[in-house]
């Protein structure tokens, strides 16, 4: 019976929603091809936004999740894996995190000092790490605070909600979203800067700590007024942690401290001395790079074995007739042989060996595989800034830039051992230029399977042609992350994959 659960991208079933908000809503999820579970994010976009409007912020939510697909391996920072489009709308796939979200847990009270101290050390470091690669988060409050069962504090959301949630207003005026947690120079219209994090950073450890959100008022206006005037009141239980929030929640951006100063006021916290000194002048943190600037990766690289299984990337397709052809000649030949025992033997023996060994075959085979695993040929495929590079032992093969109109994952239109494999495909721009472009069998492609239709024609291929440059091989969501990002940043087209990729 076929699940009546929502498919995403074709691989991403919808199990069940964790939370919404204004920025939309975000989902339990299974990764069916990884078999894993996974954590969806359903960006929801403004209906009443012209076409314009909507793909702006479409391209915003998918270079958000690039971004925070770039610190995917740091211990405080929640994975992205992937970034999906269905109807319309981005789709951001992250780690499942087995626990609750700080919001959660201070609807049961306020965290004592030494745990706000670890959860203080531990959102730095991911500051920290997020500001070194360029990527403002613009959004750190409670809800994006998670706290893993195992013990692991991690920052989750970066930038992805920011304009859905930081000024939507329910009907009786109160406020939804990150207003209370946001840096007064945001009011001013300042798009997000690492400085910015911090004061929210304090904000979110004054709530943790006190109990209550220093800012958060009975209305929007008065809220807003809040965050762009008001001191926060003054801590009852922060301890010693009350500098270090003092100077996180300064109004001036020049007064609040560095990610290294905070963490020596941390230390001091520890070890009951005061290591800070007064400063003379405020060191500028690293500033975020503009849009323009922003470029992920400039290179991805992977290379395959041949030993992987054709399974797992591609679609199989039964061809049973050329078997049934051959076990009907060995019955026949079989027979007659047992009667003659001459010469019709002789030649029924020497079918089947034919047969087995592959040599009588249309290009794919269907005998060897019953006795032998026929294995695909290893090669690498290389993306980086001079253009695509594919190689295997029958050579390399590197396609400029200049010559690519567009890249896409499809499958070949002919089969290897029966299986339409997985392949990087290119459009050129022009199949006929002055300097031609060579293009030849497939990286990977087995020296004795028929080659795809593209390839064997005595024309070259036509601008609307799908040309395969090499075999993929399994790739892991991350990876495939990767891939998208480099290939995002050197042409003018996405990477076009098929639903389940």
């Amino acid at each position: 019976m076929p699940s009546t659960q929502p498919l995403i991208a074709g691989r991403y079933r919808l199990i069940r929603p964790l939370a919404e908000g204004g920025f939309g809503r975000v989902w339990e999820a299974r990764d069916d091809v990884l078999r894993a579970d996974v954590v969806v994010k359903e960006v929801r976009l403004p209906t009443t936004a012209d076409p314009i409007e909507q793909a702006k912020r479409l391209t915003y939510a998918e270079r958000e999740a690039r971004n925070a697909a770039r610190l995917r391996h740091h211990p405080g920072i929640v994975p992205v894996y992937d970034v999906a489009t269905e109807d319309g709308r981005p789709w951001i796939v992250m780690q499942l995190i087995k626990g609750s979200s700080l919001e959660e847990r201070l609807r049961k009270g306020r965290l004592p000092v030494s745990e706000t101290v670890e959860l203080a050390d531990a959102l730095l470091k991911a500051l920290d790490a997020a500001h070194q690669a360029g990527v403002v988060h613009r959004d750190v409050k409670p809800a994006n605070v998670m706290l893993a069962t195992d013990g692991q504090i991690m920052l989750t959301d970066f930038g992805i909600a920011t304009h859905a949630a930081d000024t939507r207003l329910t009907t009786d005026g109160s406020v939804v979203g990150s207003l209370e947690y946001m840096a007064p120079e945001r009011l001013k219209g300042d798009p997000g800067t690492p400085v910015g994090d911090l004061f929210s950073l304090g904000a979110t450890l004054y709530h943790a700590v006190e109990g209550v959100s220093p800012f958060r008022r009975n209305s929007y206006p008065a809220t807003m007024a809040a965050v762009a005037h008001d001191a926060p009141p003054p801590p009852r239980h922060a301890k010693r942690l009350a500098p270090l929030l003092r100077g996180l929640l300064a109004k001036d951006p020049k007064d609040r401290p560095t990610v290294t100063e905070a963490l020596a006021l941390l230390d001091s916290v520890r070890t009951g001395k005061n290591k800070r000194k007064t400063r003379k002048k405020q060191i500028p943190p690293p500033q975020p790079p503009t849009e323009a600037e922003e470029r992920p990766a400039p290179t991805f690289e992977e290379s395959w074995t041949g030993d992987e299984h054709p399974q797992e990337f591609s679609e199989h397709e039964e061809r049973v007739g050329p078997l049934l052809v051959w076990v009907a000649l060995i019955f026949i030949f079989g027979f007659v042989g047992l009667r003659s025992h001459g010469t019709a033997q002789n030649v029924m023996l020497g079918l089947t060996f034919l047969m087995v060994t592959g040599a009588v075959d249309e290009g794919d085979g269907i005998g060897v595989r019953w006795l032998l695993r026929r294995r695909l040929r290893a090669r690498t495929l290389r993306v980086d800034t001079e253009g695509i590079t594919a190689t295997d032992a029958s050579g390399r093969q590197h396609i400029p830039w200049s010559a690519v109109a567009q890249v896409a994952v499809r499958r070949t239109d002919q089969t290897v051992y029966e299986h339409h494999l997985d392949a990087l495909h290119i459009r050129l721009h022009n199949p006929k230029p002055k300097t031609p472009v060579a293009l030849y069998r497939p990286a990977g492609w087995p020296i004795q399977a028929a080659l795809p239709d593209v390839c064997r024609g005595p024309e070259p291929p036509k601008r609307e042609d799908w040309v395969p440059i090499c075999l993929l091989g399994p790739l892991p969501g991350p990876r495939r992350v990767d891939l998208k990002n480099v290939i995002a940043a050197h042409t003018r087209h996405s990477l076009e994959t098929k639903g389940a990729w």
